[in-house]
């Protein structure tokens, strides 16, 4: 006589049968990005200082067309100091900044801490704020100038020094 096989097992569906699903509000709605392999974010971290960054490129930006409005000044700055300033702190930021949030990315992908990338996240936030606040044309050595212009550079070499660091070590 045979032994009875035990019953089969049914694993269990990935995901809720379709009534069961809440229906997801509208952040949850716009931000799927998630892999759809773990469904998990790729780099949550990268995304949300992302975000704060872009808040502040916006807020460089907008003076520069409301100051182009006012003075007329459709190209470059018409020798007018103050969109000049107003260019060139927008310019600065878009100058470093997605270099290092591209770095930040690679790390978040590749496994690093948390932590580490707020802590990254973090100091370029600050420095970018710091640096427009300092920049002035008739200042060179102002304190937020050098904090905001070495914080985003020392963020960018220490994410590309881990980086390559993480491949030379594999």
């Amino acid at each position: 006589m045979r032994a009875a096989r035990p019953p089969a097992r049914r694993s269990r569906p990935s995901s809720p049968p379709p009534h069961a699903q809440t229906t997801p509000g509208p952040a949850q709605f716009l931000l799927q990005w998630v892999n759809p392999r773990e469904g998990v974010p790729l780099v949550p971290i990268t995304a949300f200082y992302a975000g704060l960054l872009a808040l502040i490129a916006i807020a460089l930006g907008v003076p520069i067309g409301a100051m182009r409005a006012r003075t007329g000044i459709s190209i470059l700055h018409g020798d007018n100091m103050e969109l000049a300033t107003l260019i060139r702190r927008h310019a600065n930021f878009t100058e470093g900044v997605p270099l290092a949030l591209i770095l930040l990315a690679a790390l978040e992908l590749n496994g690093a801490s948390p932590g580490l990338l707020h802590g990254l996240g973090i100091a370029l936030v600050a420095a970018r704020i710091a640096h427009p606040l300092g920049l002035h044309h008739d200042n060179v050595r102002s304190p937020l100038r050098g904090i905001g212009a070495g914080g985003t550079i020392l963020v960018t070499l220490i994410a590309a020094v881990m980086l390559i660091w993480g491949f030379l070590s594999r």
